[in-house]
């Protein structure tokens, strides 16, 4: 336990000290390195194998010089694609790799494929400061037939492997395929390493929260978009708009028009178009482009965005994506050219600064982080302390410089204060053992090198397991015994406790009263006269003779009219917006919310 607490405290330290470097430019992640789970129930959550296209989606995004490697686990651990920096070659490379992912594992190895996926040595001066690693799973920790030994290994991850990994630098962003997933396990990765954490709710979205999950890696500056259109200026140099498909014809339906009328598809692009098409998306790069507007013709799914390369960009200086509900951090914002900080009075005095936050449910909160001054130093601040509410929020900041403009976002989790004390021990919960048992002498093979995918085990013959095996009864963990007799006795001592309170309650009613006592009982009682007043439909009634007493009832309170609980946020449009649905709105309704709670990670079997 003392371990635990060391490696818990170490990890929190490092988070401190990167916290409190001197403040700068944020500087891209030296490393992503990118973990794909390739267990059998991978055939059920991803049929269409969407974790492909989703893995390529992130080779062409990443900008070149990024450290990035691709490794794929079951119970072994297979380097993909080896870690190298991103050129032309490693970028083709982790395309052509991207082939390999399957559904054919036995195991999850999560702890396994963590370890071995950041070791510091692929980096240059073998440290994990800005390291990021991208683990997708779809399933729970589940190397072992035997319960205990599964619970152990997850008690290692969240009390020992990972805190660890946190004190070096190491931040885990994790991707929960199916809500049969550990979400708690996954969440609490996240947490102890600073990074996001994301549920899908089908493979049919991997590929916009892989988007999202770079997004927080490596931020990167957007061109605002809106009715399909977006304006590029002079110092843009290049930029690749991200659209997002609902149905293959939305797609197939897609044309980009330049200021000077000219339209490209897929298929026919001039020599500065790059189109990508793949399940889910289109990618469309271009370089050199015409300043003016652009404007694209075909149906955009949610998500979609046209990011830039450019000397001019709105920085954000280091923020949390997850943080506890009244604890939000300060928001700092800046301009930079060349990556040099603005603090030009002019340039500032006609840039306007807008910060947006969406809930879950699509209502906006939003303030102008400009008005009514420009900074001496050139940064733009502000706090999150008002988001009291727990949830998932989509913050976007957004620059008008009338002669250019400039996007960021990024995702925000706000925690349940229930979440604030995480510790391996409140986490590890009991494991059922997985259906059918791999030979029990196989022990985990060492991390297969390149290109090694894992082909599925074959099981044992169980013909003779009523001979040579134990019996079904054996194999039932003692606490299981102890905690059935336990409960049962508890039930008896329960029975006789009620039994002799019934017997004393019958032996102290008092004797039959004379003849007309009876009278006096049956004429009505007045209430006190300072007893409180009956409403409703006599809800109240007789509540000073309540077992209460003297004591304060309380009643149930209306919902706050403040739902969002964004402090001086404007809020004009919040009311015209439709309320959530009574199965997902009741978190913005100031009341505490089930699923903002830990999730104990379903019990199911194991993966294949």
């Amino acid at each position: 336990m003392g371990l635990r607490k060391l490696s818990f405290s170490l990890a929190l330290l490092a988070a401190l000290v990167l916290t409190l470097l001197p403040a700068g430019i944020a500087t891209a992640a030296q490393d992503v390195r990118v973990v794909v789970d390739i267990s059998g129930s991978m055939k059920l959550n991803d049929p269409d194998n969407l974790r492909r296209p989703a893995v390529r989606l992130l080779a062409r995004l990443l900008p070149d010089g990024t450290g990035v490697g691709l490794w794929t686990f079951g119970r072994e651990v297979n380097m993909l694609v080896p870690h190298g920096r991103l050129n032309d070659n490693q970028r083709q490379a982790l395309i052509d790799g991207s082939a390999g992912i399957n559904s054919v594992a036995q195991w999850t190895n999560i702890g396994g494929a963590i370890a071995t996926a950041s070791d510091p040595w692929y980096s240059p001066q073998q440290s994990l400061i800005n390291t990021h690693l991208i683990l997708l799973s779809d399933g729970k920790v589940d190397i072992d037939t035997r319960p205990e030994q599964n619970n152990a290994e997850r008690e290692h991850i969240l009390g020992e492997l990972v805190p660890g990994l946190a004190a070096q630098g190491l931040t885990i962003h994790t991707i929960a395929l199916s809500a049969d997933a550990d979400l708690y396990l996954l969440g609490a990765i996240a947490d102890l390493t600073g990074g996001a954490a994301h549920v899908a709710g089908s493979a049919d979205e991997l590929s916009r929260i892989f988007a999202d999950t770079l997004g927080q890696a490596v931020p990167a500056n957007e061109l605002p978009l809106a009715d399909n259109r977006f304006t590029v200026d002079d110092g843009v140099e290049e930029f690749t708009a991200l659209i997002f498909s609902d149905t293959p014809a939305a797609s197939g339906q897609l044309t980009l028009n330049q200021p000077d009328g000219t339209q490209s598809t897929l298929g026919q692009a001039g020599a500065d178009v790059r189109w990508v098409r793949e399940p889910g998306y289109d990618l469309i790069t271009v370089t050199r482009p015409e300043a003016g507007e652009w404007h694209l013709d075909g149906l955009l799914g949610d998500g979609s965005r046209v990011t830039v390369v450019s000397d001019l960009q709105l920085e954000v200086r280091s923020l949390p994506p997850r943080f506890q509900a009244g604890d939000g951090p300060e928001l700092e914002v800046f301009f930079s050219e060349a990556g040099e900080p603005i603090t030009d009075e002019e340039f500032l005095g006609v840039t306007t600064v807008r910060l947006t936050l969406t809930a879950e449910d699509g209502r906006q909160g939003a303030r102008v982080l400009s008005e009514g001054h420009s900074p001496t130093d050139g940064v733009y601040r502000d706090s999150f302390g008002g988001l009291t509410v727990p949830g998932q929020y989509q913050l976007e900041l957004t620059a008008d410089g009338r002669t250019f403009s400039r996007k960021f976002r990024q995702t925000l989790t706000v925690l349940a204060p229930d979440d604030a004390d995480l510790t391996a021990a409140d986490s590890v919960a009991p494991q059922p053992a997985p259906d059918v048992d791999p030979d029990p002498s196989a022990e985990l093979a060492s991390p297969i090198d390149v290109g090694l995918a894992e082909e599925p085990a074959l099981l044992p013959d169980t013909s003779d397991l009523a001979e040579t095996g134990p019996s079904t009864s054996s194999r039932d963990p003692l606490w299981l015994w102890l905690g059935a007799g336990t409960g049962l006795i508890l039930l008896v001592v329960l029975a006789m406790i009620l039994r002799r309170r019934r017997a004393q309650a019958v032996s102290e009613k008092p004797e039959r009263q004379p003849d007309g006592a009876d009278e006096a009982d049956d004429a009505p009682v007045s209430a006190p006269p300072d007893a409180e007043a009956v409403t409703g439909d006599g809800a109240q009634k007789g509540l000073q003779d309540s077992p209460l007493g003297d004591q304060e009832m309380s009643l149930p309170q209306e919902d706050s009219d403040e739902e969002f609980q964004l402090e001086d946020f404007d809020l004009s449009d919040l009311d015209s917006l439709p309320q959530a649905d009574a199965g997902k709105g009741t978190q913005f309704a100031g009341k505490e919310d089930a699923s903002a709670k830990k999730p104990p990670g379903k019990q199911d079997s194991r993966d294949d």
